[in-house]
């Protein structure tokens, strides 16, 4: 196989390209970028043939199967596509890393000013991050989303200050029940025991006492986490030290594998004598969501290890809008509702599919739908998916509710660039029928840069930039 002397001087050869396939520029050595149709060929990569094997095929069809439904990224060998073999990649809405066995998959943000850091703050995707779940102000951010490291790489190094805070503040002690024959009583006597025995004098006594120990959900769930930190982590200086901090938590506590059950326990493990891991308990369930199983919400629908990361910029865009405009719209007057579900009906009374718009927004007695989208809802042509008009004319004729009953309204919430302004789309009956308005759809486009820096102004000036966004 014929290697390019550029591409054998690194590690691992990398192809690039970001959300639903955005080109990217100005490649790092050893690394490739797709062209705009979303192919490289085997060529740009350095090799004579495809170096594809048994196990890069199984996890392409898990990373796009229709049967789980678990849609990341489309990739396709493509042979014979103007004399040139390759792979056709087709990306989604999740930004993260894969690796096959001789190259590295890597999607980034489509915007790429979300990644830039400058010394005066942190970078726009760091605050929409934090915002979205809680978590605390991440204060170092380094060039964790440039294109030479992988996005799992800012969780990890968040992550880690967590943990480091957490040695400082002093690691969490519970109170565990033991049973022991002690030279010396401790605690109580283990009555029922000694009777089995028969009650016979000996050096040692059965005793039931308690003491404090580390080995408890919360450390547990710590170890693990960074076990899997060593997995996914792209650079090796950050493998060796989540492995260094997960050998010493192994000193102290039991070695587990994580999963959903022990994620849930230390979640219901928290309270106010531990509450400075939560935010590490939250970051920890993101770097499994994103390397084990992909969900909704927090039920488990199918699960599966892939080796590296992913992350859904959909669900980071759906939380920090829901939030924002939770926290900022001025009450009583507003209230917002996220993902309420609405059942139709035949006149038969036979159920139909239940739908959930993304937001609801009351004011009074009237009821607003929105749906977030983060893609472009624009075409090449300027012209809004069929199928996106389908489901928002859905919405607001089931869900919205006016003054005037024959007022439907609904809007798209989605990101954009500078300059993009809002607009509406009628829809009217047929001119056979009559010319009544059936419903409005409204595109309200964000600027997530300006979204960023709307979450720490002052109170008065997020709520204007939240009534901005309704446009209410």
């Amino acid at each position: 196989m014929n290697i390019p002397e550029s591409i054998r001087r690194q590690e691992r050869l990398r192809i690039v390209l970001s959300e639903y396939g955005k080109p990217v520029e100005s490649p790092a050595i050893g690394q490739v970028t797709v062209s705009d149709d979303g192919f490289v060929s085997w060529e740009q990569l350095g090799f004579d043939k495809s170096p594809l094997i048994d196990n890069d095929y199984e996890l392409i069809e898990n990373l796009w199967n229709d049967k789980t439904k678990i849609k990341i990224v489309e990739i396709t060998e493509t042979v014979n596509r103007k004399r040139q073999n390759g792979l056709h990649i087709r990306a989604n809405s999740h930004v993260g890393h894969v690796a096959f066995d001789t190259f590295d998959l890597v999607i980034l943000p489509k915007f790429d000013n979300l990644a830039e850091v400058s010394t005066e703050k942190n970078p726009s995707l760091a605050t929409l991050l934090a915002y979205a779940f809680n978590l605390n102000d991440l204060k170092v951010v380094g060039e964790q989303l440039s294109p030479t490291a992988h996005f799992a790489e800012i969780l990890i190094r968040w992550l880690l200050n967590e943990i480091h805070s957490i040695q400082r503040r002093g690691v969490f002690q519970q109170y565990r029940r033991e049973r022991r024959d002690l030279p010396i009583i401790r605690g109580k006597i283990d009555i029922k025991t000694w009777m089995r025995r028969g009650c016979i004098p000996s050096e040692r006594m059965p005793c039931v006492f308690s003491r404090r120990s580390v080995d408890n959900i919360l450390n547990q769930t710590l170890c693990a986490g960074l076990r899997r930190c060593v997995a996914i982590a792209g650079s090796d200086s950050l493998k060796n030290e989540c492995r260094r901090l997960a050998d010493n938590f192994a000193l102290f506590v039991s070695d587990r594998t994580l999963d959903y059950r022990m994620l849930a326990e230390a979640r219901r493990g928290l309270n106010r004598l531990n509450a400075h891991y939560e935010n590490a308990v939250r970051i920890i369930k993101l770097l499994y969501t994103g390397s084990g199983g992909f969900v909704l919400g927090d039920t488990l629908k199918t699960q599966i290890r892939i080796p590296g990361f992913f992350f859904d910029m959909n669900h980071l865009f759906e939380m920090v809008v829901w939030r924002f405009l939770h926290n900022n719209l001025p009450r009583p007057e507003y209230k917002v509702i996220c993902q309420k579900e609405y059942e139709v009906f035949f006149d038969e009374q036979r159920k139909l599919p239940v739908i959930k718009p993304d937001i609801i927004i009351s004011k009074g007695e009237e009821q607003f739908v929105f749906d977030t989208k983060y893609k472009d809802i624009e075409d090449k042509d300027g012209e809004v998916a069929s199928a996106d008009l389908y489901q928002l004319s859905i919405y607001a004729l089931t869900c919205s509710r006016h003054l005037e009953a024959s007022k439907h309204r609904a809007g798209i919430i989605y990101p954009a660039e500078n300059g993009v302004k809002r607009w509406k789309i009628i829809l009217r009956q047929s001119q056979l029928v009559g010319e009544d308005d059936l419903c409005t759809i409204t595109l309200h486009p964000i600027v997530l840069e300006k979204l960023a820096e709307a979450i720490d102004k002052k109170e008065g000036e997020r709520k204007d930039f939240a009534l901005g966004i309704i446009g209410l």
